[in-house]
């Protein structure tokens, strides 16, 4: 399975089953630190390490969907394409639903 990342209708990451870390806060210490669990997780750690995604609104933290999908070569696209934009891309059908079919 992979993941991608989206905020505001931007994937903005992408992820393998192996790669996907999922964060919890420290109830003693306040801070995030790896959990193995989603449901005991607030957050996830972007591909490269340098940052943390909320799974739900948490002050802080940019808040992102995580989608689902089982296609190798749709993760190898993604993953080239945001790594020559640097920052994220256009989820495919998000100018679709917002502008509504045939219109520009």
């Amino acid at each position: 399975m992979f993941y991608k990342a989206i905020r505001d209708g931007k994937i903005v990451d992408v992820f393998s089953d192996a790669d996907l870390v999922f964060v919890r806060m420290d109830s003693f210490m306040h801070i995030p630190v790896r959990c193995k669990k989603k449901a005991d997780a607030f957050g996830i750690l972007s591909s490269d390490m340098n940052a943390i995604y909320a799974l739900s609104d948490t002050e802080g933290y940019n808040t992102v969907e995580l989608v689902e999908f089982d296609s190798q070569e749709d993760y190898e696209a993604i993953r080239n394409a945001l790594d020559e934009t640097g920052g994220s891309i256009v989820e495919p059908g998000t100018r679709t639903r917002i502008c509504g079919a045939g219109n520009n």
